[in-house]
């Protein structure tokens, strides 16, 4: 978070009797990992949306459909609610399904053999990448 902040704050500042710019309290090799890292992000940004252009195009993608194949784990729990009259039926699952959490993800890599691989904290820096409201869930709207 400081670094976040220093990052923003391009006013130069004294430190230790030195006038200097927050950029330059990073040595060269930070820097330039730095570096690395931002342009790394960039490319999965770039990727990310021409993914999502490319799924847009097609005329056989839907959206909600995708976005109820990541809720696997509410799905279950949908299903076993169902199956033991816990809850009635009656609203489209769509509807019922506002987020995707980090439980669903992970029930979506179990499901897909991929469980063993993946952390939680994999997960929920997933779950971030796509939040734009810092909920940390995935909603319909932050999806599509």
């Amino acid at each position: 978070d400081n670094y976040r902040a220093l990052l923003r704050d391009r006013r130069s500042r004294h430190y230790f009797g030195k006038h200097i710019l927050p950029i330059q309290m990073f040595d060269g090799e930070t820097f330039s990992n730095l570096i690395l890292l931002l342009e790394c992000l960039l490319r999965t940004e770039n990727e990310t949306e021409r993914i999502k252009r490319t799924l847009r195009a097609r005329g056989k993608f839907l959206a909600g459909s995708a976005f109820l194949t990541m809720a696997q784990w509410q799905l279950k729990k949908h299903a076993f609610e169902l199956e033991n009259n816990i809850k009635e039926g009656g609203k489209d699952l769509l509807e019922e399904i506002e987020a995707v959490n980090w439980r669903d993800l992970q029930e979506l890599m179990s499901k897909h053999g991929h469980a063993a691989r993946i952390e939680e904290s994999d997960l929920r820096l997933l779950i971030d990448r796509f939040d734009k409201d810092n909920d940390g869930l995935i909603s319909k709207r932050e999806f599509i």
